[in-house]
């Protein structure tokens, strides 16, 4: 519109202060080019104000009697320059769009690559992920296969258990007493000193656990509609996510292992699965270590009475001596009247 007007002012000043059509018609034509530039701006608006302009000034011409060959003349260059001028914008136009669906191809193109690199960089890391676990479980198999000594084999599982899975605040391992219809805290790790781990026995969640032989998850224990979340703080227990899973070797249940975190929300699906694995791990270790134990005890002690064999007795009463040879000290040997008769009615075993 600024042209447009720009264009009118221009031309009448020309008109009043230059009578001669002579002279007047190259400015003529230049106005001419110039108003074709709005439709290279804008074709619709462009066209419409262009086709205004040229009629008002061809009005205009004939109102002050310019000569015909200067009108006609005059009529060739505005059709011929508006012909070009939209011919040139449509082409402008479709090459413009041209452009912009190569430009939207090679974007889409670009977000399926991000978005497949994205994708691959997520795989990657979960694989390295999973690499690690798995490098880690095999250090851990490692470290327990070969351990008898069933104090420091506890410490290990339950340290490591934390590590490997890097979530939750204090692991614990219980055994279960069938004799007491108990689980009995066997061995406990903590992330941090202040962890406090008052009740020595298991709550519902090792009952549940025990009855169903499967791992537990607890994301809230607050929402979780299994158990009473007062009736598990009563055991002192203070947590709100857990994962759990039963170490059971040869078909027996051994004991549970479990993860406390004060937390809601703090274990997955895959973190249940990696310790239900560490479970399994532990469990052949752990019954190595209860088979050497046994083993250990049968060797020095009498499996019915549980006392010490006479080789072991001989060996405590050598290092009685050597430890404290001033002492006095007595043995007292007691034998039971006629016990024969009844090995021999009863049996000896």
């Amino acid at each position: 519109v600024i042209i447009f007007l720009f264009h009118i002012i221009s031309f009448s000043f020309l008109l009043i202060f230059f009578q001669d059509p002579g002279f007047h018609f190259p400015f003529l034509v230049l106005l001419v080019f110039s108003a074709s530039s709005l439709i290279l701006i804008r074709l619709e608006l462009g066209l419409v104000l262009y086709i205004i302009e040229m009629l008002l000034l061809l009005v205009f011409l004939s109102a002050l009697k310019y000569p015909d060959s200067f009108l006609a003349n005059f009529i060739a260059v505005v059709l011929s320059v508006g012909a070009i001028s939209v011919v040139v914008k449509l082409r402008r136009q479709r090459y413009l769009n041209s452009l912009k669906l190569q430009v939207e191809s090679v974007e889409e193109k670009v977000n399926l690559s991000s978005s497949d690199y994205f994708e691959l960089v997520k795989i990657n890391e979960a694989l390295e992920k999973k690499i690690h676990r798995f490098t880690d479980l095999r250090k851990f198999s490692e470290d327990i296969i070969a351990n008898l000594d069933l104090a420091e084999l506890l410490n290990i599982i339950s340290a490591k258990s934390l590590e490997i899975i890097s979530k939750g605040d204090v692991a614990l391992i219980y055994f279960f007493d069938s004799k007491n219809d108990v689980f009995n805290l066997a061995n406990s790790y903590a992330l941090s000193s202040k962890i406090r781990i008052k009740a020595k026995t298991g709550d519902p969640c090792e009952s549940w656990v025990f009855r169903q032989r499967t791992p537990l998850l607890i994301n809230d224990v607050l929402r979780d509609f299994r158990f009473d979340s007062e009736e598990i703080f009563s055991y002192g227990r203070k947590f709100r996510s857990l994962i759990s899973a039963p170490i059971i070797s040869r078909d027996k249940l051994l004991g549970i292992l479990r993860i406390d975190s004060t937390a809601a929300d703090e274990f997955g699906v895959d973190d249940l699965r990696l310790l239900d694995i560490i479970a399994a791990l532990s469990a052949i270790a752990i019954d190595n270590a209860f088979l050497f134990q046994k083993t250990e005890e049968l060797a020095i002690q009498d499996s019915l009475t549980k006392f010490y064999l006479r080789r072991e007795f001989l060996n405590l009463l050598e290092k009685r001596l050597k430890d404290k040879p001033q002492d006095n000290f007595s043995l007292l040997m007691i034998d039971i009247d006629d016990f024969k008769k009844c090995n021999d009615s009863y049996g000896h075993i």
